[in-house]
């Protein structure tokens, strides 16, 4: 009974009805078109499902190290899976000799660094991270 109603106030104080905030952003380069992208797509780039822009540019994906707590809700939210099974994916494809993992930085500040100094780069960073000029964020739709 006492379970019920934690949960009943919890389900009243969260209104149920809006998400919460995304914890990442989505970043390219400033040179980059693109403005939006749906979450499949993005995971497209990011397991190199798809592996050039549009323009026929090769796709350089950054992701951030396993431990980092944008990562895990990057991995949830555009994956659909947690981060051991998007590495699993990774090593799966590794033995099978077809592709090899984004690198993996170990900070927004790199990737920030990465994607403005990289033209074709993809990456995210936490949300409210300062990304500053030569970047621009992607809307997740």
């Amino acid at each position: 009974m006492i379970g019920s109603l934690i949960l009943m106030v919890m389900v009243s104080l969260a209104g149920g009805s809006t998400p919460p905030p995304k914890g990442y952003m989505v970043i390219v380069n400033e040179g980059n078109p693109m403005q939006d992208a749906s979450a499949s797509q993005i995971s497209a780039l990011f397991l190199r499902r798809q592996q050039v822009w549009t323009d026929g540019r090769p796709v350089v994906p950054v992701d951030q190290v396993a431990k980092s707590p944008v990562r895990q809700a990057f991995s949830v939210d555009i994956h659909g899976r947690p981060v051991q099974a998007v590495q699993a994916f990774w090593r799966q494809k590794v033995f099978a000799g077809e592709s090899v993992p984004p690198a993996e930085l170990s900070s927004d500040g790199e990737v920030v660094e990465y994607v403005r100094t990289h033209a074709d780069a993809i990456g995210y960073v936490a949300i409210g991270s300062g990304v500053g000029t030569g970047v621009h964020a992607v809307a997740v739709r």
